[in-house]
């Protein structure tokens, strides 16, 4: 019969959560404030609903270990239970089997309820929260205090910590190619910082809009409109970044020897988004980043390849990028990160496949959107094969 199991978190005596440090590269230690994967544990029972023998598996897919049988700090590094990576749950004022007698099983525990227990470990010891905290957890104790009660709480699902998912789901990850993924992605992605200046990729039409407006007497919405349109992302890069986007879509011209992001008019410069992108990175060393970038009215195309791949740095100065060529993209993940190279450039669309919707990327629908916004204000707006009347 399969054992029955929910997921868990644990609260210790310093007020902070349980944590698999370094996704079980380290041992458990209470050092978190939140709760994410690396906080959240399946709790495994043992005893067919009835008992109080239990087991916990990690973020990383392993189970917490009694290491060394009580010498050492507990840690999850163990692929199956056994003896000491099983548990016995104490309900601290209390009898055993804590959640039968609240709840009546393991399957009617309440979202977000909570138990104060201690965990009798292998060795006949309890499991502490050593130094309140300062040290790693150990099960050394004989009798149960504050340091040996934890909170168990019950969790509806694992949260999901979109900044560092790929981190958190890596033995799943690290084998796997470009090819084999669908990132979730952002198009233009750098656009949230728009101003009211045209750029060098503006088609005619929007010149002609543009400049149109500024006359006496017409229509000053009509630039604010063109603005809209052209700003597809709200949050900056970084804010993307953090919330699980993988791929982003830059337009980069170039005014008066700046790289700038672009979309019709000009936004913020080049080397500010890579700064983003560049924060992220450093604080996630195990997330990779694919970057579609489109010269947009740029002569030198290898000039601004080369700028790109010379801001793109880590902490110790080293690129982070590469330009991703066919062979790229059956790469494992893994040899991405071994190369130190977690910014995957790439100016070739034909290693792309994108579909995109006429009715908001195309001039013809941005023409009929601008016509229903422009109707209110009077404005008698048509198009003819030779260009735009007014």
């Amino acid at each position: 019969m399969k054992e029955k199991s929910i997921s868990v978190a644990l609260r210790a005596s310093n007020n902070k959560y349980l944590c698999n440090e370094g996704n079980g590269s380290q041992s458990l230690i209470a050092n978190r404030d939140t709760i994410g994967s690396w906080e959240t544990f399946e709790l495994i029972y043992l005893d067919g609903n009835r008992g109080k023998r239990i087991a916990l598996k990690a973020s990383n897919n392993k189970y917490l270990c009694n290491e060394g049988n009580g010498s050492q700090s507990l840690i999850a590094n163990r692929d199956t239970i056994g003896p000491w990576e099983t548990f016995q749950v104490r309900e601290v004022g209390g009898s055993t089997n804590l959640w039968i007698k609240k709840w009546g099983s393991i399957d009617s525990c309440k979202v977000s309820a909570v138990d104060s227990v201690a965990l009798l470990a292998s060795n006949n010891k309890y499991v502490c929260n050593e130094g309140n905290g300062s040290q790693s957890l150990i099960a050394n104790r004989d009798a149960i205090g504050p340091w040996e009660t934890f909170e168990l709480i019950y969790l509806d699902k694992q949260p999901i910590n979109y900044n560092r998912w790929m981190s958190d789901h890596w033995s799943e990850l690290r084998n796997k190619t470009l090819k084999d993924l669908c990132l979730p992605g952002t198009h233009d992605s750098g656009t949230e910082g728009l101003v009211l200046e045209l750029a060098p990729d503006a088609s005619d039409m929007v010149k002609y809009l543009f400049n149109y407006a500024d006359t006496d007497s017409n229509a000053s919405g009509v630039r604010e409109y063109i603005r809209g349109q052209g700003i597809s992302q709200n949050n900056t890069i970084k804010q993307q970044l953090e919330a699980g986007i993988r791929y982003i879509d830059l337009r980069v011209c170039q005014i008066g020897g700046v790289y700038y992001i672009c979309h019709s008019l000009k936004g913020q410069t080049v080397e500010s988004v890579v700064r983003g992108i560049q924060e992220f990175l450093n604080a996630n060393t195990r997330e990779i980043v694919v970057i579609k970038v489109g010269l947009k009215e740029i002569q030198d195309h290898e000039q601004a390849k080369s700028f790109l791949q010379d801001i793109l740095v880590d902490l110790e100065g080293k690129k982070l990028s590469v330009v991703a060529k066919t062979a790229t993209l059956t790469q494992s993940l893994q040899t991405f990160i071994n190369n130190k190279t977690r910014c995957i450039l790439i100016y070739d669309t034909n290693l792309l496949y994108s579909t995109y919707d006429s009715a908001i990327t195309t001039n013809s629908g941005t023409l009929d959107n601008l016509k229903l916004k422009t109707v209110e204000s009077g404005i008698k707006l048509k198009t003819v094969e030779s260009g735009i009347k007014l």
